[in-house]
């Protein structure tokens, strides 16, 4: 395998660790807010808790899109492939599907990214704070936008390096 696919790969291997981390935070985070609502009638519960889930779980998303994408475990649905019976006509489908499903994801994700930075520019010069926690909204999406970039990474390297085929990998 290419060092640069190998090296690829380690990182977002390492983004999915953090976006599994971020969920068994969220799932922790929520269920301590559960307990404290229940045996704490008095409080009512806490306000940051939810707002820190909540952001747990879309930085989970993000984060570990990329990862998804490169091994190929993105829900899809296959069924133009499935319907040729001969399998090299098949392969060669799902390759122009891939190729298609590529261009169209580099494009969206070009114009999220490119319009993420004006939001994040204006994050920063405002100062926009979170609800709840009074945290600069930066914090959460940056690395929103760091994973829409770590996908287009990914899917230009599955077009250059494996005209785009489905990435063989070692785990």
């Amino acid at each position: 395998m290419n060092p640069f696919v190998k090296s690829l790969f380690a990182v977002n291997k390492t983004m999915f660790l953090i976006s599994t981390l971020l969920l068994g935070a969220s799932v922790f985070i929520t269920f301590f807010n559960v307990i404290v609502r229940k045996f704490f009638t008095f409080t009512g519960g806490l306000i940051w808790p939810e707002e820190l889930a909540t952001y747990c779980c879309v930085l989970m998303l993000f984060i570990g899109v990329s990862y998804l994408e490169f091994t190929n475990q993105h829900l899809s649905i296959g069924i133009i492939g499935s319907l040729v019976k001969n399998e090299k006509a098949r392969d060669i489908v799902e390759q122009v599907l891939r190729i298609f499903r590529a261009a169209v994801t580099f494009v969206l994700l070009a114009l999220v990214l490119r319009y993420g930075v004006v939001v994040l520019q204006n994050m920063y010069h405002t100062n926009m704070l979170t609800y709840a926690m009074y945290v600069p909204k930066i914090i959460y999406f940056i690395p929103m936008l760091f994973g829409f970039a770590m996908t287009i990474v990914v899917w230009v390297t599955i077009l250059v390096f494996y005209k785009g085929k489905e990435v063989k990998y070692d785990s």
